[in-house]
């Protein structure tokens, strides 16, 4: 999956002008990463949630037991820069690297929540 994004942005990034990068944000711009904006708070905050309690993590871009600092920075860090690239990419394209991180936090929110832990916001 992570090299099949990487080749999908090669080719988006290789096959557009220059002056199609840095466009405004449109409105379902900013409407699609406020969605992918809560879901991913709201995983942030399960993951917290279940690794407190000792359950392994099974994202493989943590270890099976992160610290809280760890999980808060990439988060964190993951959201704010998820924001620029959209800003980034160009216009044509940015429906379909948001729906794709969408639907990704949406289906890491569902596990969390079969596994017995609700969708919650508590910071």
């Amino acid at each position: 999956m992570k090299r099949l994004l990487l080749i999908g942005l090669i080719l988006i990034f290789n096959n557009v002008n220059a002056n199609e990068y840095f466009e405004p944000l449109s409105t379902q711009d900013i409407i699609l990463e406020s969605v992918f904006t809560v879901y991913s708070l709201i995983d942030w905050q399960q993951t917290k949630n279940f690794v407190k309690d000792g359950i392994i993590e099974t994202n493989p871009i943590f270890e099976k037991h992160p610290q809280q600092e760890t999980i808060d920075s990439f988060i964190g860090l993951g959201i704010i820069s998820h924001w620029f690239f959209v800003y980034m990419i160009p216009k044509e394209y940015r429906v379909y690297f948001q729906v794709t991180f969408i639907r990704t936090e949406l289906k890491a929110v569902k596990v969390n929540e079969s596994n017995g832990y609700s969708i919650s916001i508590n910071f």
